[in-house]
């Protein structure tokens, strides 16, 4: 069901996981977005933005297994854990 695993030379973790679980971990993991200049000739979707409270710089890559997190994993795992107020997938 879920599969996290850690490249050590660039801190990127896989996340798997639906799309609807991924609108609402992005939706709840930034605080801020921020440009992405050093990836708009790329041709993926990645979003970066500052972690909602913390002042860690963070990206997320889409794939189509879920993404690749660039960035401190426990803010992710923090999410999972909490309980949806929506009644969506978390």
């Amino acid at each position: 069901m879920e599969y996290m695993t850690q490249l050590k030379k660039r801190f990127m973790y896989k996340v798997a996981c639906s799309k609807s679980e991924l609108s609402c971990i992005i939706s709840n993991l930034f605080q801020e977005l921020l440009p992405i200049c050093d990836n708009c000739k790329n041709d993926t979707i990645r979003i970066k933005g500052i972690v909602a409270g913390t002042d860690k710089v963070a990206s997320i890559e889409i794939t189509d297994y879920g993404c690749n997190y660039y960035g401190d994993i426990a803010a992710i795992e923090n999410i999972r854990e909490k309980r949806c107020l929506q009644s969506c997938s978390l």
